[in-house]
């Protein structure tokens, strides 16, 4: 999670496994262009647009949240560099505040923060890649997942992706009524079960454990969010590619 510090504003990018804390660099003077010259114009509109759908800009006060998208015409590109084949590293700044994310554009992945070491899979990405009659690189097989959430009338919905063979995976679903996205991931620790945990862009956080039905039948898991709220989920059979 990125800390803006200079006020009440927080920038989220939701994942599980580390959340990255990262102090804002303010602009000493007005932005009046959204890259830096000799920066490629197609890199720095990738990056804002990676910065614009994979994150999440949450005002905070007090014990009150409120979540909301970036402004993609606000976000200002001082520097992207190729990192290693395909991934690139992008500074961004945004309404006086700045930091990192990164974006590996052959297999439709991002992150955010100085220490990012993980990539989750990026919509705006994906998409970007299926107009040019692509499909990302590397990518495991798509499942979909319906979630419970005591305390929330409506069902949550959205994909797993396995990665590691099927023994591990990432996890995208939407919160009900427009409330923004949950992230997460999961872990087998033998051949029927394993471990998971999510974070929503409300700060919501779970985790619990799940139960496999066999290769490519599904799973169903149980767990506790942090104010001991129950969730549970199911995963649909394998997808058909």
């Amino acid at each position: 999670m990125w800390v803006f510090l200079g006020g009440t504003i927080l920038l989220n990018f939701i994942r599980l496994s580390a959340l990255s804390v990262v102090l804002g660099l303010s602009l000493s003077a007005c932005v009046t262009a959204q890259r830096s010259a000799g920066i490629d114009p197609e890199k720095a509109m990738l990056a804002r647009n990676v910065l614009a759908t994979d994150c999440v800009l949450t005002k905070s006060k007090g014990s009150n949240s409120r979540s909301s998208a970036f402004n993609v015409d606000e976000i200002y590109i001082s520097n992207v560099r190729e990192i290693r084949d395909g991934v690139y590293q992008a500074s961004t700044f945004y309404r006086g505040w700045g930091t990192n994310i990164i974006f590996d554009i052959e297999k439709a992945e991002s992150g955010c923060g100085e220490d990012t070491h993980e990539l989750y899979p990026s919509d705006f990405l994906t998409s970007y890649l299926a107009k040019q009659g692509r499909a990302p690189k590397g990518r495991g097989d798509t499942r979909p997942i319906a979630v419970n959430w005591e305390g929330f009338a409506e069902m949550f919905s959205g994909t797993i992706e396995e990665t590691g063979g099927g023994v591990a995976g990432t996890v995208r679903i939407q919160m009900p009524n427009n409330a923004g996205e949950c992230r997460g991931n999961y872990q087998a620790t033998s051949r029927t079960k394993g471990n998971w945990e999510i974070a929503c862009a409300n700060d919501l956080k779970a985790s619990g454990t799940f139960t496999a039905f066999g290769d490519g039948k599904g799973a169903s898991g149980i767990g506790k969010d942090q104010q001991g709220r129950t969730v549970t989920y199911t995963i649909g059979g394998r997808i058909k590619g």
